[in-house]
């Protein structure tokens, strides 16, 4: 009799254990999105690797979610231009900043296609009193002012720098311009469709 009372306390504790160690029902996240007014910019759906750092002015940042220390991701808006805006040129210069910088170093670049047009990358390692950071620097044209659009990712140098970009490839394509999603918005609303 003894040894069933144990076998049934052995089979409640395995069962609690299996059941605390199954993963709980995955919860349906709700999509976050970014608007900065000033910027003329949002992020229609923040990747799960960012988190809003902040939002003030013309000041977007975020950090991954390990926070500064693991990687930060900010952006820079230029002022309206009526000349052409040159992104091969930004990236010419970015590699000579990169390369006078003690300690910097020059990796390369690329031409990459987005929603709104072309867009150049810039990366590179520069030393700062925490360590070395790598950077990729993103040039495009704002989607809907003729402005630069810069975006700068820095993150530890030990970081596997394929996947950093992939995470900055997944905010690059949910940009868009504010006055796009408000357009969008007053689009679909039973007001506006009514005729």
């Amino acid at each position: 009799m003894k040894a069933r009372h144990y076998l049934a306390i052995a089979l409640a504790l395995a069962c609690l254990v299996i059941g605390a160690c199954q993963s709980p029902e995955p919860q349906t996240a709700t999509p976050a999105r970014v608007e900065n007014a000033a910027l003329n910019i949002a992020i229609t759906d923040l990747p799960e690797s960012f988190v809003l750092e902040t939002n003030q002015d013309t000041t977007l940042r975020f950090t991954t979610a390990g926070g500064e220390d693991d990687g930060l991701l900010w952006f820079e808006v230029g002022p309206l231009s009526s000349s052409p805006i040159n992104l091969v040129e930004e990236v010419k210069a970015r590699r000579t900043a990169f390369e006078e910088t003690t300690g910097g170093r020059y990796f390369g670049n690329r031409e990459l296609a987005t929603p709104h047009g072309p867009a150049y990358t810039a990366r590179g390692a520069i030393e700062t009193s925490d360590g070395v950071f790598e950077e990729i620097w993103i040039y495009t044209i704002h989607p809907a002012e003729y402005r630069l659009v810069t975006l700068v990712y820095r993150y530890p140098s030990a970081q596997d720098s394929a996947d950093r970009a992939a995470q900055l490839m997944s905010i690059l394509g949910e940009v868009e311009s504010v006055e796009a999603s408000t357009e969008e918005v007053e689009e679909t609303t039973p007001e506006s469709s009514s005729g």
